[in-house]
């Protein structure tokens, strides 16, 4: 039963990824049609926050953000070719995800209790843009690691972190 939920909050999270590009492509006036679709890449680069790790106050408790990086997929490390849940950004966008680990080992964090936490949570731009979380996966299964994903323009960097109950973070380039 277990997997089963599982597959369905994957299959769920792909569905909104693309049901939220098709709404940001509609809402700036739609795409192009072009004969042949081309793939987009944005290069993966990582922002590792700097000094001591800065730490977020959620209802899964203290956590600590390990990791920030660009990526033109979600999740980050899927392979395009090769996993059926495995979903591209839109051509022109990213994929900003932020890894983040419970400060306190406990059990294992619920995709449905992190769905929760970050329901509200969203990154701001140096350029103004704004992104809502869009998805949660885990970064280790079954653990207390899990990837957050906001969607940005390709050109966005310099980005804040703002999660209710916690002081806005700086993410960094």
């Amino acid at each position: 039963m277990k997997s089963v939920f599982r597959y369905a909050m994957g299959a769920a999270t792909l569905v909104l990824l693309v049901v939220a590009s098709l709404a940001l492509l509609a809402g700036c006036g739609g795409a192009e049609e072009e004969s042949t679709p081309k793939p987009t890449t944005v290069a993966s680069t990582t922002v590792t926050p700097t000094a001591s790790p800065p730490e977020i106050e959620t209802s899964l408790g203290t956590l600590v953000i390990t990791e920030v990086r660009s990526s033109d997929r979600w999740p980050p490390d899927c392979d395009l070719e090769g996993q059926s849940r495995c979903g591209q950004s839109p051509e022109g966008d990213q994929i900003l995800a932020v890894s983040l680990q419970r400060k306190h080992r406990a059990d294992p964090i619920s995709i449905s209790e992190a769905q929760v936490a970050f329901e509200e949570a969203y990154v701001v731009a140096g350029d103004g843009s704004r992104a809502d979380c869009f998805g949660v996966v885990w970064s280790d299964w079954p653990g207390d690691m899990l990837t957050v994903g906001f969607g940005l323009p390709a050109s966005a960097h310099d980005f804040d972190l703002f999660v209710p109950g916690s002081p806005p973070v700086d993410l960094g380039r």
